[in-house]
């Protein structure tokens, strides 16, 4: 694939995913439209399908290895490569097969024989993919290593951009903790001598392992988004958290403290009208004078009062403890200036290499 192809297919992922798939997944993840743990669920099998889905739709187009094209193992020697050649060539020559599509298969299957039974472009196959293996430049490791500083500095810029906010910073840890994993799994793919590959050779036998490079730079994109969009969703803000309930506590307490002056007051009112056991309350409308109120009721009703309002404050607390509102979505104008990002640079690779 040329580097503009490939340009221009990040791109699309990168619209794709701001502009349709993370919309979906904050849809599903929206406060209360489903239970938390089955919204997460939901938006990690979204995440998943669009993934596998776009994978199978690019590999389709890429066709197969030259593994798959022979037949053979990616542990095979040189002769069981040159056996199947033999076998295969003579179905597909297009003096012995009719068919339309024999002679294309038969040169592709002659370049996937010459490249894997030369043991340096083998290596070099297995490890950069079929147009590096097919170039007519010398492979150059400086070259290579810039082109891979290239691409996880690209994204890992793009992803601080994203997971930029509070509320985003666990994402941020997540993504950068999957870019490290992968850069190792490439470093470790590139630089282990030829012969000795990563892959077991019982592990996905007819893979390439460029392609294992390849995949997780296709899922990437899909992981990046399921950081983002869960970690706001898992996102308690403790401090504003404790603001709310340190305020909710100190109206609580000036309401304790209002009720409890009521209640000295009146305690005071009784020792000064002499001890007297009994209060009077005149009644507005009635001819039959004052009514005695007991001393002790009238305490009683402002403790009540007390318990009451003291019920009501612990009850607006623990509202405020179980409300998790989450402050870390980006806005809109995030997604457009991610955008306009990377379009620049799209343009820039374009202009660069012509």
């Amino acid at each position: 694939m040329s580097d503009t192809a490939e340009s221009a297919g990040a791109l699309g992922t990168l619209f794709f995913y701001v502009m349709f798939v993370h919309p979906v997944c904050a849809w599903i993840l929206a406060p209360k439209r489903f239970p938390k743990d089955r919204a997460i669920v939901y938006a990690i099998a979204f995440l998943a399908t669009i993934a596998i889905g776009k994978m199978a739709l690019e590999n389709a187009e890429r066709g197969p290895n030259f593994y798959q094209l022979l037949g053979v193992r990616r542990g095979s020697s040189a002769i069981e490569i040159k056996r199947a050649y033999r076998q295969l060539s003579l179905e597909l020559h297009p003096d012995k097969n009719p068919s339309q599509d024999a002679a294309d298969m038969f040169s592709k299957i002659q370049a996937a024989q010459e490249i894997l039974m030369d043991s340096e472009k083998r290596e070099i196959y297995d490890k950069l993919g079929p147009e590096a293996a097919t170039s007519k430049h010398p492979f150059n490791e400086n070259t290579m290593l810039i082109e891979m500083a290239i691409w996880y500095i690209t994204w890992g810029v793009l992803a601080y951009v994203m997971t930029l906010g509070k509320a985003n910073r666990q994402a941020r840890d997540w993504v950068f903790t999957g870019q490290i994993v992968m850069l190792a799994v490439e470093v470790a793919i590139v630089t282990t001598p030829g012969g000795d590959g990563v892959l077991p050779s019982w592990l996905f036998p007819h893979m390439a392992e460029y392609e294992v490079v390849w995949i997780l730079h296709s899922i990437f994109p899909a992981y990046m988004n399921g950081c983002r969009s869960l970690g706001s969703h898992l996102f308690v803000d403790v401090d504003q958290q404790t603001r709310d309930m340190l305020l909710a506590l100190r109206a609580g307490h000036q309401d304790v403290l209002v009720v409890l002056r009521d209640i000295q007051g009146s305690i005071n009112s009784l020792g000064s009208s002499g001890g007297g056991a009994r209060l009077t309350n005149s009644s507005s409308g009635g001819s039959a004078g004052p009514r005695a109120i007991p001393a002790k009721a009238s305490a009683v009703g402002k403790l009540r009062e007390l318990e009451e309002k003291l019920t009501r404050n612990g009850t607006g607390v623990d509202a405020v403890a179980a409300e998790i509102k989450d402050s870390g979505k980006s806005s809109g104008n995030m997604q457009w200036l991610l955008v306009g990002i990377w379009v620049v640079f799209y343009f820039f690779v374009n202009n660069g290499g012509s």
